[in-house]
Parts: structure tokens; C-alpha cells; sequence
């Protein structure tokens, strides 16, 4: 079995799934540290991002925008010169710049 398989299957990142999927607040949620940032993202990316029970009855955009903010963080703090993959990056953006919109239209 490869590392990065193995990583799928461990404890903290299982936590984590356990947690977004529960809505904890992100600040109660602990960051898997024993898995290389290749494989944390991959599994935030397949099991989170791209699950599809998670993209058919996601957490409310609020949850969602919060919790990949906190992962980006991590993410980059992890970063040893490997890029977030666009597609979460993407995902936490396009979240802010709706709230955005939809605050500015509110104030109308």
C-alpha cells in the first residue's frame, strides 16, 4: 500500500471528514499534522470537495466558506512549495466574493 493510500485511511484526516460533515466550527476541528501536504490536500480534494454525498447535501455556504478558509490556511502553512489545487482555492473564493455580492446588494 503507498503512503499517500495509507494517509486515506488515517485517524486525523478521518477525523476531519467526521467533523465538516458534523459542522463543527473549524476552530474546534484539529488539522491532521502526520501527513504530507500532497496528501492532506488530496484527501480534502476527493473525500471532502469532490465526495459526492457532500456535494449533493453540502453544509451551508456559510459552514463551507469558513472551513476551506481555515484548510487554505493550513494548507499554505504546510506548503513546501506545492500549489493548493485551484479547484479549493476556487471553491473557498468563489464563496467570499458571493457573500460579497450578496452583502453589497443588501445594502442597496
Amino acid at each position: 500500500m503507498s503512503n499517500s493510500a495509507a494517509c486515506f485511511d488515517d485517524i486525523e484526516l478521518l477525523t476531519l471528514l467526521r467533523g465538516y460533515s458534523a459542522l463543527i466550527p473549524p476552530a474546534h476541528l484539529t488539522f491532521p499534522l502526520r501527513c504530507s501536504f500532497t496528501e492532506a490536500h488530496a484527501f480534502l480534494l476527493h473525500q471532502v470537495l469532490l465526495d459526492s454525498h457532500l456535494e449533493q447535501y453540502p453544509p451551508s455556504e456559510r459552514y463551507q466558506q469558513a472551513f476551506w478558509k481555515w484548510v487554505i490556511e493550513h494548507l499554505e502553512r504546510m506548503n513546501k512549495g506545492e500549489e493548493v489545487c485551484e479547484r479549493v482555492a476556487e471553491s473557498t473564493y468563489s464563496f467570499i466574493t458571493r457573500k460579497g455580492q450578496r452583502d453589497r446588494l443588501a445594502n442597496l
